[in-house]
Order: C-alpha cells, then sequence, then structure tokens
C-alpha cells in the first residue's frame, strides 16, 4: 500500500476478507493498522533471536483483526533521542529503525548506547475490513 504521503509498506490481511478478491492495484481504500512496541534492556551477552505469533478475530460487518506479536532480542545499532528512535540489528542481521512513541521509553533513549542488547517486543494488527476511500479532494 501506498499512503497519501506517497510512502510505501507492505500490510497484511487475511485473503478471505470481504472485497479483497475484488482490489485491483491503484485502488483507494481505507484500513485500520495499529502498532505498539515495548522495549527493554536485556542482560550482557544476550544473543540476537526472534519468535513470532499470530492471531485473528472477527470485528463484525464482515471485517477482521489480523494481528502479530514479535519478539525479538537484537543489538543496538544507533540512537537518535531527538528523534525518538533506535536502529536495531535482529537476528538475521538486519537493521530496523523503530519509533519509539511512549513516553517512558523516550526518556530511558539518552541512557541506550550502540552494542547494547535490548529486547524489543513489537505488536501490529491490521483491522482489515476494507472499504473504499474518500475521494480526493
Amino acid at each position: 500500500m501506498k499512503d497519501p504521503a506517497g510512502d510505501k509498506d507492505v500490510v497484511s490481511v487475511p485473503k478471505d476478507i470481504q472485497g479483497f478478491d475484488t482490489l485491483k492495484v491503484g485502488d483507494r481504500v481505507d484500513i485500520d493498522y495499529y502498532q505498539s512496541v515495548a522495549l527493554a534492556i536485556a542482560p550482557p551477552g544476550t544473543k540476537a533471536s526472534a519468535s513470532q505469533s499470530m492471531a485473528r478475530s472477527s470485528t463484525g460487518e464482515g471485517g477482521e483483526a489480523l494481528g502479530k506479536v514479535l519478539t525479538v532480542s537484537a543489538k543496538v545499532v544507533n540512537v537518535d533521542p531527538e528523534a525518538n528512535e533506535v536502529t536495531l540489528k535482529g537476528p538475521h542481521g538486519v537493521n530496523k529503525t523503530v519509533k519509539v512513541q511512549d513516553a517512558d521509553l523516550q526518556k530511558k533513549l539518552p541512557d541506550l548506547k550502540a552494542g547494547d542488547a535490548v529486547q524489543l517486543t513489537y505488536t501490529e494488527a491490521t483491522a482489515a475490513a476494507i472499504r473504499p476511500a474518500a475521494a480526493a479532494k
């Protein structure tokens, strides 16, 4: 999907969701998307690892919520307290920059240093009722 600012992202939705089979490239749709991040300092020597779980639930009126919980132990590559961002190197050697939204976690960012091990629990959920988007003005 591409948002109004032109930023692209991949969003997981169940293929059996009402209206999914009629989507075409270029269609404008509205979806509800939620994400949260919990970050904790891991003990020194923690090795990078990852685990993932999925869940689905009905939202009524033909919609479903598809959720993913990913727990990752990773190394801090960079911390930008002013932007509230942390770049992490995960178990597969891939760097990912995460925006820290939680005010309590934002206060801890100046104490986080490159090389620290962290445990990150990342939750995303897409309420996958597909609705035609309002016409652009």
